[in-house]
């Protein structure tokens, strides 16, 4: 093997400087590739905890509707067991009023065909 004159050290120094420019560039970029793969794994388990919130609002909210339904069948349960003994109460005042005004009539009217007879004679 001869020597070449044409190739001197400059051009030594010119492929070795690409050649490490070339590996810094790989292993640079394999570093960045590694990265964006760990933010794509971290995304993938944000995203796969997102749908597990979203699966359990959506059972919170049907409990949710469930416990209001509950609740105004329940209300509305206790306000026609109130009306019914509100009912049952006007009855008996409704009663004792009718009772109280015969009585009454019965008195007055009484003591008025006593009188309307004192007065006959």
């Amino acid at each position: 093997m001869t020597f070449d004159p044409t190739v001197n050290l400059g051009n030594i120094l010119t492929l070795g400087a690409s050649v490490a420019a070339i590996i810094l560039y790989f292993g640079r970029s394999g570093k960045e590739i590694e990265s964006i793969k760990e933010d794509i794994t971290e995304i993938k388990v944000i995203i796969k905890d997102l749908v597990a919130t979203d699966k359990n609002i959506a059972v919170l909210n049907q409990r949710v509707i469930t416990i209001e339904e509950d609740i105004k069948s329940n209300t509305i349960s206790i306000i026609q067991q109130q009306v019914l003994v509100l009912q049952k109460e006007v009855d008996r005042c409704r009663t004792n009023i009718h009772r109280i005004a015969n009585d009454f009539q019965k008195e007055f009217l009484g003591k008025k065909d006593d009188a309307d007879s004192k007065l006959g004679k």
